[in-house]
């Protein structure tokens, strides 16, 4: 509720809320209205999931790693790491890009 704040358009403020979160974990958050307990002044580090290339820009732009959801979007996947990749910005989180996929896995055990 701290970051959806009731707001039927959060995708427009998708990157305030990514910031106030990590703002919430930050140790310059003693002051706030919204105190994060127990993740307040640990600097618990913060991934984008995302299943577009406007998540694949936005953790490129605040430095974070990218885990890019492949099982939702396969066709998206080479477009998102290409985009994250040559968009990312290093940050204090984060220096150089880190990127993950997310895929389905079915597993079966033969006897």
């Amino acid at each position: 509720m701290a970051l959806r704040r009731n707001n039927l358009n959060t995708a427009f403020y998708f990157k305030d809320d990514v910031l106030a979160l990590e703002r919430f974990f930050s140790k310059d958050n003693f002051d706030s209205k919204v105190r994060a307990f127990p993740g307040e002044g640990l600097e618990i580090p913060i991934w984008i999931l995302g299943s577009s290339t406007d998540s694949a820009y936005l953790a490129a732009e605040l430095g974070l790693p990218y885990a890019f959801a492949a099982h939702f979007a396969p066709n998206m996947l080479k477009a998102a790491s290409d985009i994250y990749r040559q968009n990312f910005k290093p940050s204090k989180q984060l220096q150089e890009p880190y990127f993950m996929v997310c895929v389905n896995i079915i597993g079966s055990r033969y006897q």
